[in-house]
């Protein structure tokens, strides 16, 4: 998605994970209708890559808001991150105020 400088979306700290680790949330096919997942989301197999970005959304694209396929809102998929993916920002990159400050790039797109 480009905005009207040519910025493509933020980036935010991400980690990969296969879909497959992904999929062993009990409820990932809610937050992917939740979500409104593309239909090719469904193609995808379990060796697949995705990302699973600070605010805890899951895109198919390690920048934010490009090829969503879960939004991070749901409370049972923050635990379901934090205890059985031990999933975090790291310490080192969160600002003073304890939140990972947004990186935007250039996009290659006219």
């Amino acid at each position: 998605m480009n905005n009207k400088t040519g910025s493509r979306t933020t980036a935010t700290f991400c980690k990969a994970y296969s879909l497959g680790t992904l999929r062993g949330f009990p409820k990932w096919e809610d937050l992917l209708r939740q979500a409104g997942a593309p239909p090719e989301s469904a193609s995808l197999d379990d060796s697949s890559v995705a990302y699973l970005h600070a605010d805890l959304s899951v895109t198919t694209n390690i920048f934010s808001g490009e090829g969503t396929l879960v939004r991070g809102h749901d409370r049972h998929w923050r635990e379901f991150c934090e205890r059985e993916l031990c999933f975090s920002v790291p310490a080192e990159l969160l600002n003073t105020a304890g939140e990972f400050p947004e990186v935007t790039r250039a996009s290659s797109e006219s």
